[in-house]
């Protein structure tokens, strides 16, 4: 305790000291340094209450960023693009290498799954445009936002590698659907084709970090020694960073895909996700610490009318298909029974791939409409990150780990 009240007053120093009123080329450096030291403190504190570290992640960023005490500013987040591309990948690879397919799921879970996404959309979309005075076409837009499933929220573990299963493939036919609203936005006008350029390249991302995995491989990289392992990855994290700063790719579904790649290969993968255990909880506390630095909450100063409305519709329709939703289309091959009234609580804390997909530097969803419907797609974004990132990632880790046996019955070693 007494280690952090020292850290606190360094970090009280370093936002009121005289040295503020100096600009120098070190001013990202010290912005990301004082954002980690406020996630350190942050989480073991949260963690002091039972709350999952993520809240004390994006806490930190809240307090010290664009929101808070600006230590953090636009001109330093732009220059520490870069390193949040490099974060975002490594939590993308890390859930990615977790990723395992049951037998006995097979086609019609995945049929339940994706059946359980198109009914969220579709019952977002009806709620939306019969509760508020939001057109059919912003409501399917809303909906196809709210209805994206929570891939990299939560740390992945042994225990959460069910809901971990069911999150990757519901986002799989979430970001079909998502690309689909917005082709048939844009045929009909209402979106321009940033919006579509978007999607698609949201949709190569995965697709693409598999190749540069399986490249990788192919060069001999997952089986050199532990020294060079190291190297090479940082090296291939760097690279694919840059690349996918100059295609304007999206990380997330990048770092997903690498991941994905290796579990078909069952040594390398195990290797990887022993060798970068350690280092997982860092990547994750720089990616939502950046995360909450980069939010701006001044745009809910003045929320619009249809935002509780959006919000609220969005809550109910998710708790109800995903929490309530497994008791009855429950997917064989998953967990036992018994756990699946208490699994669906896995499935709802979400918010950092909608985060990437609303502050993207090209095309990004705050800047993609303007006005009124551009004010309340921001505002609806970020209630979304909010309430599901926060509020239903601490319920979540609240369950009882006695009711949360999720281990599957047939999971590789």
């Amino acid at each position: 305790m007494k280690n952090a009240v020292v850290l606190v007053l360094i970090l009280v120093v370093g936002v009121y000291g005289p040295q503020q009123s100096l600009h120098s080329r070190y001013d990202a450096l010290w912005a990301m340094g004082a954002l980690v030291l406020a996630a350190y403190i942050l989480q073991r504190a949260a963690e002091r209450v039972r709350l999952p570290g993520i809240v004390g992640w994006i806490g930190a960023g809240l307090l010290l960023g664009s929101s808070g005490l600006r230590l953090a500013g636009s001109q330093d987040l732009a220059a520490l693009h870069l390193v949040r591309t490099l974060a975002a990948l490594w939590v993308g690879f890390q859930v990615g290498i977790h990723f395992w397919w049951p037998k006995g799921f097979g086609w019609r879970g995945s049929a339940l799954v994706g059946s359980a996404t198109l009914v969220a959309l579709a019952a977002i979309t009806a709620g939306i445009w019969a509760l508020s005075g939001v057109p059919l076409g912003m409501a399917l837009l809303l909906a196809g936002l709210g209805s994206l499933w929570g891939l990299f929220t939560l740390q992945p573990n042994p225990a959460r590698r069910g809901a971990l299963m069911l999150a990757a493939v519901g986002s799989g036919f979430s970001l079909v659907l998502l690309l689909g609203v917005l082709a048939l936005l844009w045929g009909n006008g209402l979106v321009p084709v940033g919006g579509l350029h978007l999607g698609l390249r949201l949709a190569i991302s995965p697709f693409a970090g598999a190749l540069g995995a399986l490249a990788c491989r192919r060069l001999g990289l997952f089986e050199a020694r532990n020294q060079a392992l190291t190297a090479g990855l940082f090296a291939a994290f760097f690279v694919s960073a840059l690349l996918i700063s100059h295609w304007h790719l999206v990380a997330l579904p990048f770092g997903f895909g690498a991941g994905v790649a290796l579990v078909r290969q069952p040594l390398p993968a195990r290797r990887l996700r022993f060798f970068l255990r350690s280092l997982s909880p860092v990547a994750f506390a720089t990616y939502f610490a950046l995360m909450g630095a980069t939010l701006e909450l001044g745009v809910l100063r003045q929320p619009l009318p249809d935002l509780w409305v959006v919000l609220l519709v969005e809550v109910v329709v998710l708790v109800t298909v995903r929490v309530l939703g497994p008791a009855l289309w429950y997917p064989s091959g998953l967990p036992s029974a018994g756990a699946r009234r208490h699994l669906g609580w896995l499935l709802l804390p979400k918010g950092a791939l909608l985060f990437e997909l609303l502050y993207h530097p090209v095309d990004g969803l705050a800047e993609l409409l303007e006005g009124e419907r551009g004010l309340l797609l921001h505002q609806a974004a970020l209630g979304d990150i909010l309430i599901f990132a926060l509020v239903f990632a601490s319920v979540a880790v609240a369950i009882p780990h006695r009711w949360l046996d999720l281990r599957p019955a047939h999971a590789p070693a």
